[in-house]
């Protein structure tokens, strides 16, 4: 879960740090040993009775500390390069599940809006069929039968009305229009 990642990522990133900090340290000891051990070789080829001597303890000494050093640089370098590349997937898989948590909040909104629009429109169906239930009953009751003559006679009259329409339309058209000189 995103808690869980987002921990994970806090230790992480706390270890990396401190593997970090260890990986410069061995590698300045490290570098500090090649140093010395290329300064050996110079102290050697010094001419001076003994010099040879003291240069080859010297390169003896940088060489036995590298040997101990250099196994544990790889092994640092491994280590660090594990932890950030775990953090850089523990990341992405953070930020996937933060995008899917605010896909799934966006669904659960519209899923909410359209259960509530549902629950609208059943509550608006019902009080319609209990209207034309009401309706039909007193249409049952011959209740409504003074509305009939109205009905034929605002049938009637939309015929009418029609018949005159076309009789309009068709004497449009055969209307023509003239040009009107002016009187002088």
């Amino acid at each position: 879960n995103k808690e869980l990642l987002q921990s994970i990522l806090k230790n992480q990133g706390a270890d990396v740090d401190a593997d970090q900090k260890r990986l410069e340290e061995v590698l300045g000891s490290v570098n500090y040993y090649k140093q010395l051990e290329s300064d050996g070789f110079n102290v050697m080829k010094g001419a001076i009775l003994g010099l040879p001597i003291i240069g080859g303890i010297i390169v003896g000494v940088a060489r036995d500390n590298l040997g101990k050093l250099e196994p544990l640089l790889v092994e640092l370098r491994q280590t660090v390069d594990y932890k950030v590349t775990l953090n850089r997937v523990v990341g992405v898989a953070y930020s996937n599940i933060n995008e899917m948590h605010k896909a799934l909040d966006d669904a659960i909104n519209a899923l909410t809006y359209m259960s509530t629009q549902w629950h609208d429109l059943d509550s608006q169906y019902s009080g319609v069929l209990g209207h034309i239930e009401n309706a039909a009953q007193k249409a049952d009751q011959n209740k409504f039968k003074f509305l009939k003559p109205n009905l034929n006679a605002a049938k009637d009259s939309w015929k009418t009305l029609r018949t005159d329409a076309v009789t309009l339309k068709e004497g449009i058209k055969e209307l023509k229009v003239e040009t009107v000189t002016p009187q002088k």
